[in-house]
């Protein structure tokens, strides 16, 4: 049993999906290569390609998904209820500068009561509330990093860790 208030699971929300990541790296690459063949009006051998690709993914672009995390839901233990709060970083709008990004508490996003409900209730419930949250206005169109949560979620003992009989 966790005491009341404590964490028990944290899940990403990052700003795109990996497929949206990889969409946007090949978009800026081509641009900058077409921008480097223009400028120098002539055509890129492919190792001076290979080089400038090398060079642009070192300087200007961070690996997925760590670059892009814009939030984290959190799962709180409190009694016979699970609760979901969330960080989110402050800015008025996404840029590309991720050092500069300062998380702030953005407060409850659900809860649910697991009074008397059994462990594979419960890890649906909360499966349930997560789908919620990831359909408010907020996150639509973000990707909830749920992966780690859907595989340890149906062997976990909530009751337990609850401190339900």
């Amino acid at each position: 049993m966790i005491g009341p208030g404590k964490k028990i699971f944290e899940i990403p929300i990052y700003f795109q999906t990996l497929q949206q990541q990889a969409k946007d790296w090949h978009t800026r690459v081509d641009d900058l290569l077409r921008y480097i063949e223009n400028a120098s009006r002539t055509k890129l051998s492919d190792d001076q390609r290979q080089k400038y690709t090398l060079d642009f993914e070192r300087r200007k672009w961070k690996p997925w998904p760590y670059n892009d995390v814009m939030a984290w839901t959190y799962l709180v233990a409190d009694g016979a209820t699970i609760k979901a709060y969330g960080n989110v970083w402050r800015s008025k709008r996404v840029g590309n500068r991720t050092a500069d990004r300062t998380f702030v508490e953005w407060g409850k996003l659900g809860e649910t009561w697991v009074t008397y409900m059994s462990n594979a209730e419960i890890a649906h419930a909360v499966g349930d509330m997560l789908d919620q949250i990831g359909r408010q206005k907020k996150f639509r169109g973000r990707y909830m990093d749920r992966e780690a949560f859907d595989a340890v979620a149906p062997h976990l003992d909530w009751r337990g860790l609850m401190g339900l009989p």
